[in-house]
């Protein structure tokens, strides 16, 4: 039987005889004599001899394009490789360890290989399946080589009716038990009938070439789960509705006693997420009792068992996956709907976590960078330090996977997808992208990696008109934003003098300043121009009166302050934003001074998202048709929370030092902790009509500057962990790490040092409201 999760590797140990071919003295890269075909499923097995169990034992696995390690019949990974690949040529490898699954005598190793055969918008198809093994442990050997046996899995069959979309290299997985080889992966099992594997080339051969470490962990297996309804009876040809208790990456697995032939048919409510067919299965019976388990993952809120009358339901259950992180971060405050936005969007961000950043994970499974890039920024308040390098990952793809021409576009890595969108790769190498990235992560030597690309694109591609102003660059798909009414050339220009900056600053910070010169100018003809040239009196805005526009005009820096007004007006009143650039005009009312407009819009705009049933944000701001119900690029909230609300952000990259400025609004309570590189951040605020009290945990090595909002008509007294610090605006008070810096337009800012600090302050005449600049 084809136990839980398909096939392993049992690498099958074979003596030299005579007539046998003879085996070459490095590992091989194998398959079967034929390159595919496409959706093959193929057993390799080898047995190893051991004396003694080494003390390391890690091996390289290379794959075309997926695989099922076992150890003595014991699991060692599940779905190990990564879609192709690191650039439009090489491939990525696993380093595993065996050795605490080795033993001292014989030792079986096996593995499932799935060659997906097929193109799309995650992988690059090689056009041949492949399996490569190299110990890189001294005092250890294995390799993979001729001596390896094989056999195509005649339980993986091909079956009929709808395939996936061609954005999925995934093919749908269709099971006949009949055909099933009981116990393959375990340890005496007679392969003596497989045939030897078939040798194709060295290491670096092609169409593998060069291989590159996997540079993001293995997925992490929460184990078989049941659903939240229950789930055994007897069949009756409809459809078995289970639910999930959000949306999941999951295998569907199932237990059923049947008579042979009978077929199940394995989907779910996101089958046809974003208008197209997705990824199903089907599971042909054979007598009696048994049990599967789906390699391939689907995601939905409830998976759908389409089981025949004669079948009797065991058990039905899912297992569900995921890239490996710790949910560090969290927010809450006492608005709930906000609380359930911030919740929604995060299952939103995990779900579309795994071989890369996903724009959804139905539809595609792509790496849209602009998606890619908002998802990154969240990650940094909802997951923590163990997100950082599938996002170092997504960027060195993004400058790898570059056009001969230079060109940066995306989704990458693709086989089947070379189209540029400029405002959206702008937006991805900028300030909101790779910046934000780097400020947050400290992670300088990525930048360094993509740096010069990104700079080379933003230089040749583009030329500046004789006004100081950039020229639209229409690229290969000449996309602003979902939705009506962008202002194509507010968005053209702030868009990519937020790219310069970037790149400007990033480029001093790793001491590399090539071009320098040329990007400066280019930024001082814009910020000179700006204004006179677009700003349009008629309508009290910049360009058109879109908020998008408007936004990254204060966002850019570009907007004068005298016309801050005017916008604040145009964003509370004018939406026009898809839920992916909605984060950007709200981003800007608090960079206004306006959380109270800035909350009222969220709340209004996801409103539908906060109400729905559904756990996840959606691509638009409503569902059908080509709108997925999943996309990252809607969960905006998260930093924006964090960041402003609450008022946590790097002072400096890596968070060596930060700062707290809370921006309440409406709200009078918001707790949060920000799972930095340095450490994890708790932070609450709270408010009365007068009075108003902070929380923070300052990380050892670190610096936080808290900023003290005038929560009232006057700040009277401050309280630093008990004592009185500040009075009637002379600081009287001395409590050891504790400074007082400045009292500004916004906040009194104190300086503390790492400890845990409780900030209590009251006022005299109260408002009971934070002030802001409305």
């Amino acid at each position: 039987m084809w136990c839980l999760l398909v096939s392993a590797l049992l690498f099958s140990s074979s003596f030299i005889t005579m007539g046998a071919p003879a085996r070459p003295a490095s590992a091989q890269w194998i398959w079967q004599p034929v390159d595919g075909p496409a959706n093959t499923f193929i057993c390799f097995r080898k047995t190893l001899s051991l004396s003694t169990v080494p003390s390391a034992a890690l091996v390289k696995i290379a794959v075309d394009s997926k695989y099922w390690l076992y150890v003595n019949g014991q699991l060692v990974i599940r779905e190990g490789g990564l879609k192709r690949g690191p650039n439009p040529s090489d491939t990525y490898y696993d380093e595993v360890d065996l050795r605490p699954y080795l033993t001292t005598g014989s030792n079986t190793i096996a593995a499932l290989v799935w060659f997906f055969g097929k193109d799309g918008f995650s992988h690059k198809n090689s056009g041949r399946g492949g399996f490569y093994v190299q110990s890189i442990s001294s005092g250890f050997s294995l390799m993979s080589d001729n001596s390896w046996k094989l056999l195509v899995h005649p339980g993986f069959v091909t079956g009929d009716g709808s395939q996936p979309n061609y954005r999925l290299p995934e093919s749908n997985i269709y099971f006949d038990a009949r055909l099933d080889v009981p116990a393959w992966m375990n340890s005496g099992f007679d392969d003596s009938a497989w045939q030897a594997s078939s040798i194709k080339g060295a290491e670096s051969v092609a169409p593998w070439n060069k291989l590159a470490k996997r540079p993001i962990p293995q997925w992490k297996d929460y184990g078989l789960k049941d659903y939240t309804n229950s789930s055994p009876g007897r069949g009756n040809g409809n459809v078995v509705a289970c639910k999930l208790p959000y949306n999941a990456q999951v295998n569907p697995y199932l237990k059923v006693d049947a008579p042979a032939g009978m077929k199940i048919s394995i989907s779910c409510d996101n089958y046809k997420g974003g208008g197209e067919p997705n990824i199903r299965g089907e599971y042909t019976t054979k007598a009696g009792v048994q049990e599967f388990e789906m390699p391939a993952w689907i995601n939905g809120h409830e998976i759908w068992y389409t089981i025949p009358s004669g079948v009797t339901i065991l058990a039905l259950k899912y297992r569900e996956t995921g890239y490996q992180t710790a949910f560090g971060g969290s927010f809450s405050c006492d608005n709930m709907r906000l609380n359930t936005l911030w919740s929604k969007s995060l299952r939103t961000l995990y779900v579309n976590m795994r071989d890369t950043y996903m724009d959804c994970p139905d539809r595609e499974r792509a790496q849209w960078m602009a998606d890619g890039a908002m998802m990154i920024n969240e990650a940094f308040y909802a997951l923590g330090p163990d997100a950082i390098p599938l996002g170092a990952k997504a960027f060195k793809e993004l400058a790898a996977w570059k056009r001969s021409d230079g060109v940066v576009y995306f989704p990458v890595p693709s086989g089947n997808w070379t189209q540029e969108l400029p405002i959206q790769v702008l937006n991805s190498i900028g300030w909101f992208g790779l910046y934000s990235y780097y400020w947050q992560s400290g992670d300088a030597d990525t930048v360094r990696t993509v740096l010069p690309v990104f700079r080379e694109y933003l230089i040749k591609n583009y030329s500046m008109g004789i006004d100081g102003m950039v020229q639209h660059r229409k690229g290969d798909w000449d996309f602003y934003d979902w939705g009506t009414n962008s202002d194509g050339r507010v968005l053209d220009n702030t868009w990519y003098y937020l790219a310069l900056k970037s790149t400007l600053k990033l480029g001093e910070a790793i001491g590399d300043t090539a071009s320098s010169s040329d990007i400066k100018s280019r930024m001082a003809g814009m910020e000179a121009n700006f204004d006179s040239i677009l700003w349009n009196s008629n309508d009290n805005a910049y360009g058109s009166p879109d908020d998008r526009g408007n936004a990254m005009a204060v966002l850019s820096g570009l907007a004068k302050p005298e016309r801050y007004p005017a916008i604040r007006t145009l964003l509370k009143n004018t939406y026009n934003a898809s839920p992916h650039m909605e984060k950007f005009v709200l981003e800007a009312l608090y960079q206004l001074g306006s959380p109270e407009i800035a909350v009222q819009r969220m709340q209004t705009r996801f409103g539908g998202m906060i109400s729905s049933p559904l756990s996840t944000v959606w691509e638009s701001w409503s569902l059908g048709g080509v709108n997925t119900s999943n996309h990252g690029w809607a969960g905006g909230s998260i930093p924006l929370l964090g960041q402003y609300a609450a008022g946590v952000y790097a002072d400096t990259a890596g968070y060596s030092t930060f700062h707290v400025y809370p921006q309440l609004g409406p709200l009078t309570q918001v707790s949060t902790v920000v799972p930095s590189v340095k450490g994890s951040i708790p932070v609450s605020h709270s408010r009365t009509a007068g009075t108003f009290t902070t929380s923070v945990t300052v990380p050892a090595g670190t610096q936080c500057t808290l900023g003290v909002p005038y929560f009232a008509a006057k700040l009277r007294r401050i309280t630093v962990n008990g004592v009185l610090f500040y009075d009637n605006d002379v600081v009287v008070g001395t409590v050891p790490g504790a400074t007082f810096l400045v009292r500004d337009e916004a906040f009194h800012k104190l300086s503390l040092a790492p400890g845990a600090w409780k900030i209590y302050c009251e006022a005299d005449a109260v408002t009971g409201e934070q002030t802001t600049s409305e």
